[in-house]
């Protein structure tokens, strides 16, 4: 999948309300005091979109780290990390 089909699926997953959150991401993010809303924000304003060797996408936004994986039209966040 090319990063511009990428980005734009990211995207409308956000817009529409349609990121599935692993359980991993719920804990990592709550450990670092993230909402579900700043992360949808983070990837709403992200400038770097990086394909990962494991075929998940590196989504970085403002102080945000998150992890993807993109499958059929489903955005997965895997985790999210400050940094």
């Amino acid at each position: 999948m090319k990063r511009a089909d990428v980005v734009r699926l990211v995207q409308q997953a956000v817009r529409a309300r349609r990121l599935i959150f692993t359980s991993h991401a719920l804990d990592e993010m709550d450990a670092d005091g993230e909402t579900r809303e700043s992360v949808a924000a983070a990837l709403l304003r992200a400038k770097s979109f990086a394909l990962q060797d494991n075929g998940r996408w590196r989504v970085r936004g403002e102080s945000l780290t998150v992890i993807v994986h993109i499958e059929a039209d489903a955005v997965l966040v895997w985790t999210v990390y400050v940094g």
